[in-house]
């Protein structure tokens, strides 16, 4: 009787403590799934601050491209004679820092192409560059000086997002 009395109190002993291992066990599972879910929020904002700075990047090399293209609208250049040119660099100073804008106009004589090439450089180093190209295209008008007028059409796909690249093909 010996035996099986001390074999009983061995295995009901060695059972003592499981709960515990196993609630720690259950404990550092939890643990590693909330840090995981951390660094993943964390990498979720951070991702998402990026496109916020691409979009910011592009919406102001596009407005920089839009005033180029104004500057051969009728309203500013009524003969249709403004010819090809290259913008000096520009800084606009704003709450989180001076954004870089550049540009160039560039107008084929034979076909009056005005092809506008816009870059913006964010604080941070990103830059986007957009192209815009339309045609200068001639209308009659009585009411105008010597009874002609000119437009800019825009074609349609006549935008080309460049991204970061400068040299928009």
């Amino acid at each position: 009787m010996r035996g099986p009395a001390r074999f009983r109190r061995l295995v009901q002993g060695s059972e003592r403590g499981s709960a515990l291992l196993m609630a720690l066990a259950l404990v550092m599972v939890m643990t590693l799934l909330g840090v995981a879910l951390f660094e993943m929020s964390v990498i979720e904002a951070s991702l998402a601050r990026s496109d916020a700075l691409d979009i910011q990047a592009f919406y102001c090399a596009e407005a920089q491209a839009a005033r180029l293209y104004g500057l051969y609208a009728p309203a500013e250049d009524p003969s249709g004679t403004r010819s090809s040119e290259a913008l000096a660099a520009t800084s606009l100073p704003l709450a989180n820092g001076a954004y870089a804008l550049s540009g160039s106009a560039r107008v084929d004589a034979a076909t009056q192409v005005v092809t506008v090439t816009a870059t913006c450089a964010l604080p941070d180093g990103r830059t986007r560059t957009v192209q815009r190209s339309g045609a200068r295209q001639y209308f009659s008008s009585p009411g105008l000086p010597g009874g002609v007028g000119i437009y800019l059409a825009l074609p349609a796909g006549s935008w080309k997002d460049c991204g970061g690249n400068p040299l928009c093909p």
